[in-house]
């Protein structure tokens, strides 16, 4: 057995046998994704604080909040139905409290958190608002079956690097995907956010011959959910409802970052070195090429309203498939 049989191995046991659910299925949040352990700030200017550490166990919720002013807060509340109230205290020099209001803290149907209103993100804090270079590193994915949730297949995603199109002037994360001993290729296409949510992306994953292409939403920093498309060459969106009902759904978390060394420590991500190394800089091109087009064609879509009609089942099976990445989700954070 080599490397990536083992770790396919390994990833299939993770996902099947040690799968951790993140929020019960009876309160809390079943349809949104766990909020992610981390070091959150506003997705705008606010003079209300500084920056939040946010800790999830089960369906409670810890936080401790920094203020402008140089003094900080703490509290805790549970989830129901995707929203916490939390009692926030100051611990005085004498290890006493003082009360300092209640703030409220929400999940929507595309996992983004607010509190108070105010949506706040998880920071990264080493790539910053380089949306490529933040997904490189490996990620278990697993795809479903068209009807929700039958897992019928486990892979590794390995994304290595980027790559810019030096004609069109755009760039892709590229890698390799272990299924298919395949290059793969994610782009970002900030235009999307207004009509699928925030953090959506479009990938390739083929050799030219048999391809496959689907749309992605980021959710923290370690996680994706979206929609695969069957195999087929030349590839090509034509509309959403089309394509939803064709599609399957995959859930993706990211388990270790790789990082530039392509580091061996967890994986092996020679062989996605192997496989960018044989892939002919034409066919980067190519990918590159697809996922614009793709692009393109989803636009077009959304300004002619064709997406209108089908939102509603989108949202519900992203509520689906963030239920059920709750409970397939592996990554440490």
């Amino acid at each position: 057995m080599n490397k990536i049989q083992y770790l396919t191995t390994f990833v299939l046991l993770v996902i099947f046998t040690h799968f951790r659910i993140t929020f019960s299925a009876d309160n809390g949040i079943q349809s949104s994704l766990a909020p992610e352990n981390g070091w959150y700030v506003a997705d705008q200017p606010t003079s209300e604080f500084s920056g939040i550490n946010i800790e999830v166990q089960n369906n409670t919720l810890f936080v401790s909040k920094f203020n402008l002013d140089g003094t900080w807060t703490s509290g805790s509340g549970g989830f129901q139905d995707s929203t916490a109230q939390v009692q926030m205290v100051k611990t005085n020099p004498d290890n006493t409290t003082t009360p300092e209001g209640i703030d409220t803290y929400s999940v929507n149907s595309n996992s983004s958190l607010s509190i108070n209103n105010l949506g706040i993100h998880r920071l990264n804090f080493k790539d910053g608002t380089d949306s490529l270079n933040s997904l490189e590193g490996l990620w278990t994915v697993s795809i479903t079956s068209p009807i929700l949730p039958a897992l019928n297949e486990g892979s590794i995603m390995m994304l290595t690097s980027t790559y810019t199109d030096p004609q069109t002037n755009t760039s892709m994360a590229i890698g390799s995907y272990s299924a298919s001993s395949s290059v793969v290729g994610i782009s970002t296409y900030p235009t999307f956010s207004n009509t699928l949510g925030n953090n959506v992306y479009i990938g390739v994953m083929g050799s030219g011959i048999s391809e496959k292409f689907f749309i992605a939403i980021l959710n923290g920093l370690n996680h994706m959910v979206g929609f695969v498309s069957n195999v087929g060459a030349p590839i090509e969106f034509t509309g959403l409802s089309n394509f939803m009902e064709n599609a399957s759904s995959f859930v993706a978390s990211r388990m270790y970052y790789i990082g530039k060394n392509l580091s061996t420590e967890l994986g092996d991500p020679q062989f996605a070195k192997i496989v960018l190394t044989n892939t002919p800089n034409s066919q980067f091109a190519a990918l590159m090429t697809q996922l614009n087009t793709l692009a393109d064609q989803i636009n077009t879509n959304i300004q002619s309203n064709l997406f209108d009609a089908v939102m509603t089942q989108w949202n519900t099976l992203v509520s689906q498939l963030n239920a059920l990445a709750n409970q397939i989700n592996t990554t440490s954070e």
